[in-house]
């Protein structure tokens, strides 16, 4: 049995130290390692495990072990891991420092160990707990903290002599410093005072004075390096100097006001000249000159406006001369569009047409009313002309119109005479007749030709029917052929039109087919149909060229695209721009047109072929970015179920930024993918609309609760009868529950408005409370002044202010040496109350503001000590009635300031 044990034996259990050294391998937990550490009597194996031991705590455990030689072995390990190379570590926690002051025996390295640990709580345990009174002292000698120090001194009193001595010692400097501080504090905040109530004030006669004495103070405080106390002060200030700055801003405004209005009145004088002027000479003008001209003058008002605004006859002067510069400059732009078509109105005004005629009327008419000339003004040669011939052209316009109507009548007559005749049946007298009317017509106007063309295609018809039945044969028809061919030939007609129309009558005379006598005839059709051919010959040329050149175009423009598309390289293509050339290219093929039948075929196939080459790039193109997009669709709808909804609303934006950065798709396909999209964007945005909606219904039930807060304050500032102090306090709790809520950024700042303002009417209510109280204190003195002034006794049950004495009412009853000058005492309190002087003291107040400058203002005093001072020097004075009712009406003004 004992065999088998020694079989089965761990190796980390092993006799032999190099295999237990071994076996730590396959330690692996920290609790085994432990384990191992405190069985292993081999010193060198023992350390080998505790170098693989990481966590402090577990290090704890065995700095509390039993075992003397494992505590050492374990304390100079840990020591050893801290120390960098037998030295302190640079910028280590102070934790760090403080577990090496712990574990090191060496005095120098723990005193030095100690003296970089920056927490002073730390640092605090060290002085009040080690045994080394050296190490208590170095400790202590990094202690600043007021607190921390009288909790040392009361450690330490009776235990530690050189740390008592230590603590009380800076506890003395830090009780002085602070009382030097407090006593700078208060006349700092004496000079913020005088600072502020300078700013309160605002500008007035020795508002640049004080100021410049307050800066002295301040710079000087400066230079005593306070700089990070001023910041009150110095505010102050910059508020009195933003004052002083605005003040001569105005003055400087005001004036720049003033020559600014000068200058624009000046400036709009000249203006109003220069248009006058060039308003004379108006007709000799060309367009563009008179634009840039009115422009520039237009401009120079509108500055002129902004500068200062014009005085009501100098603006009607200007909008008199700007309506007839405008309506010049419409003229002159008109004449300059439409020179050349004037020029060629005047030609054709000048035709013995009647069409011709009417038409430069109405647009002769048409531009001289859009024409509108100053009437005070002369006008141009062309305008004038243009007014002339219009005037002509209306008397030659009736002349024409009543040759017509006796042209009219007289057609109508001959077609009277034209019907009776074709009732007699007399053809050649009918004949002679249509030729007549057919002149007479001719003479006609085309618009007055309209209503007769009915009547003699009838008349035609009769006439035709009768030489018909006349003839009884078909070389009449014939000659009316050739007849219709030479007008044909004599007549004016579009190439084509004219070919049309031969090929017609040609069809027309193979249809009555041929007799035996119309050789005559048919050589004359044959003569006046290659005569009306002949101009169509350079018309058909010149078409067969063209279809010529639109088949080159095409082969040529099907040869680019084949290049086109061998050249690219379609893994970098601007596909967007690789569609446009396509479109571009169908297009310019459909603009070579026309071609011939059989030409259009091959074209078209060639053409149709290298587009399908292109196309064919652009397909891959379409299911790559389909498929990106499909892509996009499905992750989209697993994004519907997505439990983190602030995620699958942020993955839902990115995917439709995604989706816009993918490349062109067929129209069709994209719109339904998109579609698919929209509905899984919905579905997650739908989700939101939820939660918000949840969020909503819970900020408006707050929102109520806040609202009911405010109308609680309402209800108890409105009344009246709660006392001031429990109103205040009210307002403090509702406050204070106000904070508490959590509310919309614009229901808190209505609400918080509403609750300020109550506390605003809340703070004037007291404060008027106060001013009546102040007021009330010192009606009793006012009273006594007035008492003594008209030597009378006074009620004595009238309560003083506190900072005076009945005593002194009743000295200055029985005083009979007066020393102080009642006048200047008025003005003092004038000043104190910053109201008026009268104008004979304007002097003794300069003076006076001066000294008070001189002196530091008050000395220090607060304005109710001030007061009180100018009182008791007016009991010592001998003033008139009306140097007291000065003085009252000052002092009461300065008692509620």
């Amino acid at each position: 049995m004992a065999l088998f044990k020694k079989f089965f034996k761990p190796k980390s259990q092993h006799e032999n130290p190099e295999v237990r050294r071994k076996a730590l391998d396959t330690l692996q937990s920290a609790e085994q390692l432990i384990t191992f550490i405190r069985k292993e009597p081999e010193a060198s194996v023992r350390d080998a495990a505790l170098a693989r031991i990481q966590s402090e705590d577990d290090l704890e455990s065995l700095l509390r072990d039993s075992n003397n030689d494992l505590r050492e072995a374990t304390r100079q390990h840990w020591l050893n891991r801290l120390l960098n190379n037998g030295g302190l570590p640079s910028n280590a926690d102070s934790k760090v420092y403080v577990r090496i002051a712990a574990l090191t025996d060496n005095q120098e390295l723990r005193v030095e160990a100690i003296g970089r640990i920056s927490d002073e709580q730390q640092r605090l345990q060290l002085a009040s707990e080690h045994s080394v009174a050296r190490v208590r002292m170095a400790a202590a000698e990094g202690i600043h903290n007021p607190k921390l120090l009288q909790a040392l001194l009361d450690v330490a009193q009776g235990k530690d002599k050189a740390v008592y001595r230590l603590c009380k010692e800076r506890l003395a400097a830090v009780k002085e410093q602070q009382e030097r501080e407090a006593a700078e504090r208060e006349k700092l905040a004496h000079l913020t005072s005088q600072a502020e109530q300078l700013v309160r004030l605002g500008y007035g006669p020795d508002f640049f004075g004080r100021l410049q004495v307050l800066h002295q103070r301040l710079n000087e405080l400066r230079a005593k390096g306070e700089e990070a106390s001023l910041t009150s002060f110095a505010t102050a200030l910059e508020q009195a100097d933003e004052i002083l700055r605005a003040h001569e801003a105005e003055e400087q405004r005001r004036a720049e006001q003033a020559e600014n209005a000068r200058q624009a009145e000046a400036d709009r004088a000249g203006i109003i000249a220069r248009m006058t002027s060039q308003l004379e000479v108006a007709a000799e003008q060309l367009s563009g000159t008179w634009n840039a001209a009115c422009q520039g003058e237009l401009q120079a008002w509108e500055h002129s406006e902004k500068q200062s605004p014009a005085n009501a006859e100098q603006r009607k002067a200007y909008q008199a001369l700007a309506q007839q510069s405008a309506a010049v400059a419409d003229c002159l732009n008109f004449y300059s569009e439409q020179q050349d078509a004037i020029t060629a109105w005047f030609a054709k005004a000048t035709s013995k047409e009647l069409s011709e005629t009417l038409d430069a009327a109405r647009i002769g008419k048409q531009w001289l009313q859009r024409c509108q000339w100053p009437s005070n003004l002369v006008a141009p040669e062309w305008l004038t002309q243009l007014q002339a011939q219009c005037a002509q052209l209306g008397d030659k316009k009736d002349d024409l119109l009543d040759q017509q109507k006796q042209v009219a009548d007289q057609v109508r007559k001959q077609m009277d005479q034209l019907e009776a005749v074709l009732d007699e049946g007399q053809a050649n007298d009918a004949g002679r007749l249509m030729k007549s009317i057919q002149k007479s017509l001719n003479a006609l106007d085309h618009k007055q030709q309209q209503p007769h063309q009915n009547r003699l295609r009838l008349l035609t018809a009769r006439l035709n029917e009768l030489r018909d039945w006349q003839g009884f044969a078909i070389n009449p028809k014939k000659e009316q052929l050739c007849a219709s061919m030479e007008s044909i030939a004599d007549g004016d007609m579009e190439p084509q039109a004219r070919a049309d129309a031969i090929q017609l009558l040609q069809q027309e005379w193979k249809s009555l087919g041929n007799s035996g006598n119309d050789r005559e005839l048919w050589a004359r059709f044959q003569a006046a149909a290659d005569r009306a051919f002949e101009p169509c010959k350079a018309y058909f040329s010149e078409l067969a060229e063209q279809r010529g050149r639109n088949v080159a175009a095409r082969n040529d423009l099907t040869q680019q695209l084949l290049a086109y598309e061998q050249a690219m390289n379609w893994e970098t293509a601007d596909w967007k721009a690789v569609q446009q050339t396509l479109n571009a290219a169908r297009d310019a093929f459909r603009q070579y047109s026309p071609v011939d039948r059989a030409s259009h075929k091959d074209t078209q196939t060639a053409f149709q072929s290298a587009c399908d080459a292109i196309y064919a790039h652009i397909k891959e193109e379409y299911g790559r970015n389909l498929a990106l997009k499909e892509a996009i669709v499905s992750k989209a709808e697993s994004m519907v179920s997505h439990e983190d909804l602030d995620e699958a609303i942020e993955q839902v934006k990115q995917m439709q930024q995604d989706w816009k950065a993918i490349g062109m798709t067929p129209k069709g396909a994209d719109q339904k993918l998109w579609q698919q999209l929209r509905q899984h964007a919905d579905a997650v945005f739908a989700r939101l609309n939820e939660q918000r909606d949840a969020r909503k219904a819970a900020l408006n039930t707050v929102v109520s609760e806040a609202e009911a807060m405010v109308a609680e304050a309402q209800a108890i500032v409105a009344d009246e009868s709660i006392e001031a102090q429990s109103l205040a306090n009210s307002l403090r709790d509702i406050n204070a529950r106000f904070r508490s809520l959590e509310l919309p950024r614009s229901a808190h700042q209505r609400l918080s408005k509403a609750l300020d303002e109550m506390q605003s009417a809340v703070q004037s209510r007291q404060q008027q409370a106060s001013n009546e109280q102040i007021l009330a204190a010192w009606n009793g003195v006012i009273q006594r002044l007035e008492a003594l002034q008209a030597q009378q006794d006074w009620d004595a049950s009238l309560p003083l202010a506190n900072s005076f004495d009945e005593a002194n009412f009743r000295a200055a009853q029985a005083r009979t040496e007066f020393t102080e000058d009642a006048g200047a005492l008025c003005v003092a309190m004038e000043i104190l109350a910053n109201i008026d002087s009268p104008e004979q003291d304007r002097s003794l107040r300069m003076n006076m503001q001066v000294q008070r400058l001189a002196e530091g203002l008050g000395k220090g005093l607060s304005a109710e000590q001030e007061r009180a001072q100018l009182i008791e020097r007016w009991l010592n004075s001998k003033a008139t009635a009306e140097q007291l009712n000065r003085f009252i009406t000052a002092l009461n003004k300065a008692a509620t300031l």
